[in-house]
C-alpha cells in the first residue's frame, strides 16, 4: 500500500478562509498494520465528513466506520461489531505554535490520518467489549459458558474470613 494513496490533498482550503472539502476516503486494514494493539478489522475503515478552513485553521469533523472482531470480555467468544464514531481534529502545520497533541500536521498541504484514525478507534475499542448486552459470562468455579449451558456451581462470594467456618459446615 502506498502512503500516497492514503494522503488528503489540502491545496484548495489551506489559503482560502471559509473553504471546505468533503472527505470521503477509504482506508484499508494494511494502513494501520503498524500498530500492534489495533482491534482486528474486517473492513476498511471509511472516513467521511469534512475540512474546513476557519481563520486559517483547518478543522476536520467526519465519523469512521468498520467492522471488527473481538473476544468478549465476559464468555471469551469471538464476535463482529460494526462501528460508526466521530471524529473532530485540527490540522495544522508543524510550526502552528500548537502543542504536539494538538493537532494532526500537514505538510506541502498533504495531510496523513491514519495514525489520529488509529487513536480514535483505540479510544473507543478500548471499553468493555460484550457479544451482547445480557452476557452471562463464565461460572468462575467450572469455567462452562453461561450463555450456552447452566451449572448447579455455588458461585457466591464469601468472605474469606468465613472461610474455615464453611469448611466447618461440609
Amino acid at each position: 500500500m502506498e502512503q500516497n494513496e492514503l494522503l488528503i490533498d489540502l491545496t484548495s482550503i489551506v489559503k482560502s478562509e471559509g473553504m471546505e472539502i468533503n472527505v470521503n476516503k477509504e482506508y484499508p486494514i494494511e494502513a494501520f498494520s503498524e500498530f500492534s494493539d489495533m482491534p482486528s478489522l474486517q473492513t476498511p475503515v471509511t472516513l467521511t465528513g469534512t475540512i474546513t478552513n476557519h481563520a486559517g485553521n483547518l478543522f476536520l469533523k467526519g465519523d469512521l466506520s468498520f467492522r471488527a472482531t473481538f473476544l468478549c470480555d465476559r464468555c471469551l467468544e469471538s464476535f463482529e461489531k460494526d462501528f460508526i464514531i466521530p471524529m473532530e481534529d485540527t490540522i495544522a502545520r508543524e510550526d502552528s505554535g500548537l502543542e504536539a497533541d494538538e493537532f494532526i500536521p500537514y505538510q506541502h498541504n498533504m495531510v496523513l490520518l491514519t495514525e489520529a484514525i488509529y487513536k480514535c478507534i483505540f479510544a473507543v475499542t478500548l471499553d468493555q467489549q460484550l457479544c451482547r448486552k445480557d452476557c452471562k459470562g463464565l461460572c468462575p468455579v467450572c469455567g462452562c459458558n453461561r450463555n450456552e449451558t447452566t451449572c448447579d456451581c455455588d458461585d457466591r462470594e464469601i468472605d474469606p474470613r468465613l472461610l474455615k467456618l464453611k469448611e466447618l459446615l461440609k
